[in-house]
């Protein structure tokens, strides 16, 4: 019973990979109590992340300037599999 509101959760808000822009290490600190998923590119200057549109919106509430980014992994995954 409750598996399923679990994975209705998770559905109901995907999440979907940006690019945050940011300053220092201080700005990263800044975004510590959301829960965002960082993805492995890292930059001096830009991170990217998987974050729901509400965390997008937060995040650039903050100030950080924050854009959608092509998923390009995952494209590849696709491709592949068909």
């Amino acid at each position: 019973m409750i598996l399923p509101l679990i994975v209705l959760a998770f559905a109901a808000d995907p999440r979907i990979l940006v690019n945050i822009e940011f300053e220092g290490i201080q700005d990263l600190n800044r975004l510590s109590h959301l829960d965002i998923h960082y993805d492995h590119h890292r930059t001096s200057e830009n991170i990217h992340a998987f974050v729901t549109q509400k965390m997008m919106s937060e995040i650039s509430s903050l100030g950080f300037d924050v854009s959608v980014t092509p998923n390009l992994a995952f494209e590849r995954f696709q491709a592949l599999k068909n």
